[in-house]
């Protein structure tokens, strides 16, 4: 039988090559989708791999503090290709007229990712995103046992219940793990940053986490002796300028200044 081009030969070239190209374009069309149809679907599994799972599972940790545990209590385990896993307990609620704090553990997909402004990371965690909040300008330095964190304050429109909040975001030594998230009074008064230190400070495992160098830095935290406090954060810097005898005594040569 003949192929399609060879039953071309009695036409008119013109003809024929308007046939030809007509055929080029339709498969190249094809082709083109293919492409993208392709594109499209390894996006969306792309996509699907950073999309957050929730898991059916209690957090491995809680705040052994007595009165917390008279608070209604909810929890929350999410992971994701880029996010890690998030482990997350709220004592109270946000919107409730009584004091409410949420701490969120993070393991992030890999050390030393994740951990970055306070704002940023506290806006992610679910109850907080979908209501008016407003960071203040004064920042805290807490002490704890598991290392350094540091605070700023934080307002929260709750429903038309205007709370005085603290939010918060470790800065530990270790990389495996970081923890995020608030403290809010209730009764319309700022919350005590060295309250807050104290509550961070009674954070303990009640299982072991899902990555082991995460839970040995957690635990190492756990025996040593208990301390808590806030305290104002101290600026490195002198808004009236440098010191002239710290200067001097960086650099001798310095001419002195009168």
């Amino acid at each position: 039988m003949a192929s399609y081009f060879e039953s071309d030969r009695g036409r008119d070239p013109l003809t024929t090559a308007v046939s030809t190209v007509g055929i080029v374009i339709r498969y190249g069309f094809h082709l083109v989708g293919a492409l993208v149809l392709g594109l499209i679907g390894l996006g969306l599994f792309t996509l699907w791999g950073y999309w957050p799972t929730v898991r059916e599972q209690a957090p491995s940790f809680r705040l052994a503090d007595p009165a917390l545990e008279r608070l209604p209590v909810r929890a929350l385990v999410a992971e994701s290709r880029g996010l890690g896993r998030v482990e997350i307990r709220h004592y109270g609620q946000v919107h409730s007229r009584g004091q409410d704090i949420t701490v969120a553990l993070v393991l992030p997909p890999r050390p030393g990712f994740g951990a970055g402004s306070i704002a940023g990371e506290v806006r992610d965690l679910p109850d907080l995103r979908r209501l008016p909040t407003r960071f203040g300008s004064t920042h805290w330095d807490l002490e704890t046992r598991h290392g350094e964190v540091r605070a700023v304050d934080l307002a929260v429109n709750a429903d038309g219940l205007r709370k005085q909040c603290l939010a918060f975001l470790s800065r530990f030594d270790t990389t495996a793990f970081y923890i995020k998230g608030w403290y809010c009074e209730g009764d319309g008064s700022r919350p005590s940053p060295g309250h807050l230190a104290c509550l961070i400070d009674r954070l303990e495992l009640i299982r072991p986490l899902a990555a082991k160098d995460a839970d040995a830095a957690l635990r190492a935290g756990m025996t040593r002796p208990m301390r808590c406090s806030g305290s104002p954060v101290v600026q490195t810097s002198d808004p009236r300028g440098p010191n002239p005898s710290v200067a001097r005594k960086a650099n001798p040569y310095a001419p002195p200044r009168y």
